[in-house]
């Protein structure tokens, strides 16, 4: 039989119902963000997704504000380096789009590129798309990473493809191992105050 969840004892406890990457991610950054005492429940009747998750830039600035070594990181998730999103057929059939994660070009007199770019090309002057000028649509289109083995980046702005499943257990070792309460269980009701 299913019981409902208790509800919290102290108004600064933080529950997150459903696990995955992303509440475990929360947990985690939570647990290490506050004093609260963070509980995770997850129902042992959901299987996790199981697939590979495609991210943005913004999971970069998770791992580094979580103090995560990069290499550990990328090999128990299984990650490769992600410089940017390409849609095929995005307006039309046979259209192309690159969107690089970071700068086109740089900057003319303190300005960003795209003014000057989008002035060539409303005048007639220019044709390239605006990631033409991109160093990471540059190295994605050759097949190459941000950085070589062992060397130094070549571009601050990337992302990465990784094994969610294995991102997710991570992310619960760490959390569990810094005091976040793992609940397996249904949650079938929600008890609700006036505030």
């Amino acid at each position: 039989m299913q019981r409902p969840m208790p509800s919290a004892t102290r108004t600064t406890d933080i529950l997150i119902v459903g696990g995955g990457s992303a509440g475990w991610m929360a947990a985690a950054f939570l647990r290490r963000r506050t004093d609260r005492r963070v509980t995770l429940v997850e129902s042992p009747g959901i299987p996790g997704v199981g697939v590979g998750e495609a991210t943005i830039p913004a999971l970069l600035d998770f791992v580094r504000g979580m103090e995560l070594d990069e290499g550990a990181f990328m090999r128990v998730c299984h990650a490769s380096y992600k410089l940017g999103i390409e849609f095929r057929g995005w307006t039309r059939e046979g259209h192309r789009y690159f969107h690089p994660f970071g700068l086109c070009g740089g900057t003319i007199d303190g300005l960003d590129l795209f003014h000057f770019w989008a002035k060539s090309v409303r005048s007639g002057a220019s044709e390239l798309a605006y990631s033409d000028y991109s160093l990471q649509a540059l190295l994605a289109s050759q097949g190459r990473g941000h950085r070589p083995i062992d060397g130094p980046p070549r571009v601050e702005n990337y992302a990465y493809h990784l094994d969610a499943g294995a991102f997710a257990a991570l992310l619960q070792k760490i959390a569990v191992a810094e005091g976040v309460v793992h609940l397996r269980d249904d949650v079938v009701d929600v008890a609700v105050d006036s505030r």
